[in-house]
């Protein structure tokens, strides 16, 4: 295993222990080798978030999109992070939640995931957590922020996402429900190409 290869264990093992500040320190000693890897990149953004350094975690993740500006966790991340700086700003607290499952017709779509991961990993995941849609492919696979496996959408419903997103569209996924080897998701589509305005995400 090469020195860039262990410190990435070691970086995701201490954000899974929520031990923060080793998580920065570990992903810098990281991006010395690799300065431009957004994954890297993301996971030191999260850290500084959690440590309550928000000012670094935005200019991290506005590094990110320098370098990949369809980076949808940095995206979503950073608007959040605008708001909630913003809300700090005016005295406004922040809600624990700050997702709205509101349904809109072709733009939304609640989904149950397929080929799960195991119900020890599932049960750590919370209400509103924010996943990852991952293109494998002609499917959609779903990770958490650690980079781990969750689960993977319907065949159709993976194969319709994979062909948007090739063409610009852009989407968020969030935990709606968990129990045992069952977990339920929303999508929602955050941007659409112009040649696609007429194309609904969701049927």
């Amino acid at each position: 295993m090469s020195k860039t290869e262990t410190l990435e264990k070691q970086a995701l093992e201490a954000a899974k222990r929520s031990d923060w500040k080793e998580a920065i320190k570990i992903n810098q000693l990281y991006l010395k080798a690799k300065p431009k890897n957004t994954a890297a990149l993301n996971r030191l953004a999260r850290a500084f978030d959690e440590t309550g350094y928000r000012r670094r975690a935005v200019c991290t993740y506005k590094k990110v999109l320098e370098i990949d500006k369809y980076n949808q966790i940095a995206d979503r991340n950073l608007k959040k992070l605008s708001i909630t700086l913003k809300n700090l700003k005016n005295g406004v607290k922040k809600t624990a939640v700050d997702v709205s499952f509101l349904e809109e017709k072709g733009k939304t779509r609640v989904i149950r995931l397929i080929r799960t991961a195991e119900p020890e990993l599932l049960t750590t995941l919370h209400f509103a957590e924010e996943l990852q849609l991952v293109s494998k492919r002609k499917s959609i696979v779903i990770k958490d922020c650690l980079e781990r496996y969750i689960g993977a959408l319907p065949d159709d419903v993976g194969f319709r996402l994979n062909r948007l997103i090739e063409k610009g569209n852009g989407y968020a996924a969030w935990v709606k429900n968990v129990e045992d080897r069952k977990i339920t998701i929303f999508i929602r589509e955050l941007h659409c190409c112009p040649e696609l305005n007429q194309t609904p995400s969701f049927f």
